[in-house]
């Protein structure tokens, strides 16, 4: 039989077994140590609520008043107790695992049990981030309290509501749609559930993750700046004001917010939906005199969209950096901030375009070679050769297979793969490349450079190129470079085009600095006011296209050589008239 105070431990582990013991008359004799360790295990395995009341009464009056024996009652004699020495305290030995009950939140157990259902909406690392987030022992709900919504809840349901002034749509998030007052015990797991799925869709849409720009455009070689939805819920879970997090997950770049308010003018001055084209007309319209053309206007989607491309810039563009904005055929260096230089460029051709990216400037090389790239050999090079061997000579082009200069007079060009030779322009005041070019070394093997064709910056809209990028005044450029890196004067730097000057002489810059090409129809000046400039590539149309779901629709154009038999080439050249201006091969060697 089990002493006084063995069955007191044993009872103030045994508290949440309630009535399991005490209540249900079972205590008609003695009760064994078997039976009451099963009892225990069993209740090990129990989840109670948090506060579970004591179910037993308080045994310490059994000293005081013994209970008294009757029929239903079995009396449990106590042995006299025997005083002990003392002795050195002994650790306490730790809790057996099947003793310790972990007590859950309820809306914290809710949340927990909704996350193992099946929810195809919601991403995968949403779900774990946020089973990781409340499985942890002692997890509280981030946004509820007992009855109803905290004021962290209030103040994050509030900013969801507002996406739609930061060009997401409200509508796009599954909201609870409930007052501020009590709501019932079953919606409460509910909503506290919602409100943290609509904080991580919110940063995934704030961060540009609405549409893989890849899938856009070939030449579009952004991404979404997206953060792992692990930091995010960690982060709105401790933070003060929720709201204030959520909008500090949008692009933090000046013009972004410009274009913003501009966008809340345009959208409060409440436009007639008539009066903005559901698609942006790409190709210009034919117009009747040589008028100069219609300035560009501003619309609701047009800023939705510049907006959505400043999301997939890197978060830091550099304290210097240079940017080129291809619809409006200018670049622009700046330090700290400023603008410190800027110029009008040549991009690409629509079928030709400029690649979408970003990369570190490294190189000037001055006086440099013109290495012609496979898409101008094939399409432009090999037709002409096919006709007559002497073409490239003509226009200084050279030929070198496994770095020996070849007589291109002596090649088979209608059995050769172009590709497999070098073609080459040496250094020279009609070299394509001009006199100078900058080095940001890329997949797209583009880069910026001088042309000897100085007529066409005087063009509104340049697509002239193979798709890089050509530099009005490239010489002013390099006197910037090499004074802000190296501390050079304009003589020195025009030092190194001189007659005797080494060619293809390769400068490195000591500080890389980061070089974007972007594409914003949209941008405003010093002054604050909005320009607008002509959407060349149809990016626009294709980027509501991408957030209406529709991106499947959109045919990417991608240069693909593919596989090639010169003679076949060679065949299809014969078959086609000599072209009437005997120098159009003039007119493709400047373009790159």
């Amino acid at each position: 039989m089990r002493t006084k105070a063995n069955i007191g431990h044993t009872v103030g582990i045994a508290q949440t077994v309630g009535i399991a013991l005490w209540g249900l008359g079972a205590f008609t004799g003695s009760v064994s140590a078997q039976a009451l360790d099963s009892a225990l295990a069993k209740v090990a395995r129990v989840e109670l609520p948090a506060h579970t009341p004591p179910l037993l009464p308080d045994l310490s009056a059994v000293d005081a008043a013994p209970p008294t024996a009757s029929a239903s009652t079995t009396v449990i004699e106590q042995p006299a107790v025997v005083p002990t020495p003392p002795t050195e305290p002994e650790a306490t030995p730790p809790a057996s695992p099947a003793a310790v009950v972990i007590i859950a939140d309820p809306i914290v157990a809710d949340v927990r049990q909704r996350l193992t259902r099946a929810q195809p909406n919601v991403a995968k690392d949403d779900r774990a981030a946020l089973q990781r987030a409340y499985g942890v022992e002692g997890a509280k709900p981030l946004w509820m309290t007992e009855t109803a919504l905290s004021p962290r809840g209030r103040t994050l349901l509030a900013e969801l509501k507002r996406a739609d002034d930061w060009g997401l749509k409200t509508s796009e998030f599954d909201l609870p749609n409930t007052p501020d007052a009590a709501v019932t015990a079953d919606q409460l797991g509910e909503i506290e559930l919602k409100l943290s799925l609509a904080a991580l869709k919110y940063a995934r849409n704030a961060r540009g993750g609405r549409v893989d720009p890849t899938q856009l455009s070939s030449y579009l070689d952004r991404k979404a700046q997206l953060l792992p939805p692990k930091r995010i819920i960690d982060e709105v879970s401790v933070s003060a004001e929720p709201d204030a997090y959520l909008r500090g997950l949008h692009p933090q770049h000046p013009q972004f917010e410009k274009l913003r308010q501009a966008f809340l003018a345009l959208r409060d001055a409440k436009v007639p939906v008539a009066a903005e084209p559901l698609l942006d007309d790409v190709t210009p319209k034919p117009r009747a005199s040589k008028a100069e053309p219609k300035p560009e206007t501003g619309s609701v989607r047009r800023l939705i969209a510049n907006m959505e491309m400043w999301r997939w810039m890197p978060t830091d563009l550099g304290a210097t950096h240079l940017i080129v904005n291809v619809p409006e055929f200018q670049f622009r260096l700046i330090r700290n901030g400023q603008v410190i230089h800027t110029e009008r460029v040549i991009t690409g051709k629509p079928e030709t375009q400029t690649p979408i990216f970003s990369d570190m400037m490294e190189t000037v090389v001055f006086k440099p070679t013109w290495n012609v790239p496979d898409s101008i050999k094939v399409k432009e090079l090999l037709p002409a050769l096919s006709r007559n061997p002497s073409a490239l000579a003509r226009q200084g082009l050279r030929v070198a297979y496994n770095g020996k200069e070849v007589d291109p007079t002596t090649i088979n060009w209608a059995t050769t793969d172009i590709r497999a030779l070098h073609v080459f322009q040496p250094p020279g005041e009609a070299n394509a490349l001009g006199v100078v070019k900058f080095l940001f070394p890329n997949k797209h093997a583009v880069y910026l450079h001088d042309t000897p064709t100085k007529a066409l910056f005087n063009s509104t809209r340049r697509t002239f190129s193979h798709g890089c990028i050509r530099v009005r005044n490239p010489i002013r450029l390099a006197e910037v470079l090499m004074e802000n890196d190296r501390g050079w004067s304009p003589t020195q730097v025009r030092t190194q085009l001189q007659p005797g000057a080494p060619d293809a002489n390769d400068t490195q810059l000591t500080k890389k600095f980061p070089v974007h090409i972007a594409y914003f129809t949209a941008w405003a000046n010093d002054a604050g006011e909005m320009q607008y400039f002509s959407d060349v590539y149809g990016y626009e149309t294709n980027i509501h296209l991408g957030l209406d779901g529709r991106a499947h629709t959109i045919v990417k154009r991608k240069e693909d050589l593919g596989p090639f038999r010169a003679e076949v080439v060679g065949r299809m050249v014969e078959t086609k008239p000599t072209p009437a201006n005997k120098d159009w091969m003039k007119s493709v060697f400047k373009v790159d």
